[in-house]
């Protein structure tokens, strides 16, 4: 099993996909939402068990 992943900010997917390919890194399913006052709202919902604590967000 890999133990990286790479998730994607907003803006930056395309190049996420790109690096996720060229490095065979899984890509995370995460849902982000920024609110009025600037705050963030971010939910993973890919399996991060077992993987590495130096995840990638790009």
């Amino acid at each position: 099993m890999d133990k990286h992943i790479l998730f994607s900010l907003p803006g930056n997917s395309g190049l996420t996909k790109k690096l996720s390919n060229k490095l065979a890194i899984e890509m995370g399913k995460a849902e982000i939402r920024t609110f009025p006052d600037k705050e963030s709202y971010i939910c993973i919902h890919s399996k991060v068990r077992n993987k590495t604590s130096n995840n990638l967000w790009l």
